[in-house]
């Protein structure tokens, strides 16, 4: 399944990186994609180099995508990097396996409006925790390290990962 990232890079590589979630997930064989427009916005944060080492380890592919401009004029309130997923979402759809890759509530809300597969990032550590059969220890200690984090996320939300 292609995973059409916005979000879970930020989360994954700059506030809880002592997981490797990105390493997991491509052990697994998941394919993580981000766009350029993705890739500018990790930019910004000043921490390039992190996910360039992803990129250059093709753990993260990254896809040149050009949301239509009529998507922008739609959705005004969306950030590049969410109109590219949302964009690269349309375009995939009905032709393979994939699912977008949104934590930003409006894109989400967008993104089912349009009929596009969507998961977070909590959804990837569910992924990677049940086909890796973590203990309870483990989610215990990651749930703990999110919520320390700058990463804005609901109680309700992290309390999955325990389910």
């Amino acid at each position: 399944m292609k995973l059409l990232d916005n979000s879970s890079v930020t989360l994954f590589i700059l506030e809880i990186p002592q997981y490797d979630f990105l390493k997991e997930l491509y052990n697994l064989n998941e394919s993580l994609n981000i766009t350029q427009h993705v890739r500018k916005e990790f930019e910004d944060t000043g921490e390039i180099e992190k996910l360039d080492f992803y990129l250059s380890n093709e753990m993260i592919k990254l896809k040149e995508v050009n949301y239509d401009s009529k998507l922008k004029m739609r959705f005004p309130n969306l950030g590049n990097g969410e109109l590219s997923i949302i964009q690269w979402g349309l375009d995939l759809k009905g032709k393979c396996s994939y699912q977008c890759i949104l934590d930003d509530l409006l894109a989400r809300k967008v993104a089912k409006r349009l009929g596009l597969s969507i998961s977070g990032s909590i959804g990837l550590i569910i992924l990677v925790k049940d086909k890796n059969k973590y203990t309870g220890d483990k989610i215990e200690d990651i749930i703990e390290s999110i919520d320390k984090s700058n990463f804005r996320i609901s109680k309700h939300v992290l309390n999955k990962l325990r389910g």
